[in-house]
């Protein structure tokens, strides 16, 4: 059970850095039209809650549950998030972590 735990909180969080990937993606584009910016606000509610979701899990203080979302932070940053940082670079825009 405890394997799986683990598992489940690395899926999420790899799917959660593919949302917040796909977010900065998406709200690049033109977002005039009501619709669009509905989906993207649906989006982003649901990165906001998988995100609580998440602190939640890495707050029981169990180091394995920490070490699952770690992991899986950087695995999803390598799958998703340097090759779209790579994209606004070439575009002449800043990335989006150079504000921090």
């Amino acid at each position: 059970m405890y394997v799986l735990t683990l598992g489940i909180v690395f899926i999420l969080v790899a799917y959660l850095e593919w949302l917040n990937h796909g977010l900065t993606i998406a709200s690049r584009g033109s977002c005039h039209d009501a619709a669009a910016r509905l989906q993207l606000m649906a989006l982003h509610a649901l990165r906001v809650a998988l995100a609580l979701i998440v602190m939640l899990a890495a707050m029981s203080f169990n180091v394995g549950v920490l070490m699952a979302a770690v992991l899986a932070h950087a695995l999803g940053f390598f799958l998703f998030g340097s090759s779209g940082m790579q994209e606004i670079s070439q575009k002449g825009d800043s990335p989006p972590m150079s504000s921090v």
